[in-house]
């Protein structure tokens, strides 16, 4: 798997082919639209304000435009004090993964764990291209909260040159 910004190609792929997984597990037509909106809006507008940048990133199969997940980053320039900080505000499973986890299929849960794991470490590279000195992630919701309680505690083992802490909903992750 590669974690990498969206493009205009790979989003209309994405969308096609998330649309088409959605009709096969009997999802609402026009969902996936809606679930993709922000990554449209990320890659139509380059007006962002000098505080805040949207970026539209995603996990690809190996050398595939078809996204397993979107991810929203924004990224936040505190100012000199507080520095530059990369936020995961969001990740998006395909509708083919989302619909097995949602049944407890053994290989979609491994496979969106291994999604997850995926936008995380992939985040946490890209805010060094961004020039963030933290990773924030955001628990928007109970499974994500469970997730990250989980990352949280394996964090100093997996690396000891990193420094995690929780922040209300969120995961802040940091190198020593």
């Amino acid at each position: 798997m590669e974690f990498r910004q969206f493009d205009k190609h790979s989003f209309q792929a994405t969308l096609k082919a998330w649309e088409l997984q959605a009709e096969q597990a009997g999802m609402f037509p026009g969902e996936q639209a809606a679930k993709l909106s922000q990554v449209e809006k990320t890659l139509l507008s380059n007006s962002n304000d000098s505080q805040h940048k949207d970026l539209a990133y995603a996990v690809f199969r190996q050398g595939c435009d078809v996204a397993l997940a979107s991810c929203e980053l924004v990224l936040s320039d505190r100012g000199s004090l507080s520095g530059r900080w990369l936020k995961m505000l969001k990740v998006v499973l395909c509708p083919e993964i989302d619909a097995g986890f949602q049944e407890n299929n053994v290989d979609a849960t491994s496979l969106a764990v291994s999604v997850y794991r995926c936008a995380v470490l992939g985040s946490f590279s890209e805010r060094l291209n961004h020039e963030a000195d933290t990773l924030k992630l955001y628990g928007r919701d109970h499974t994500m909260m469970q997730f990250l309680s989980t990352l949280f505690t394996s964090i100093p083992q997996a690396d000891p040159d990193l420094h995690a802490s929780k922040e209300g909903r969120w995961l802040v992750i940091r190198s020593k």
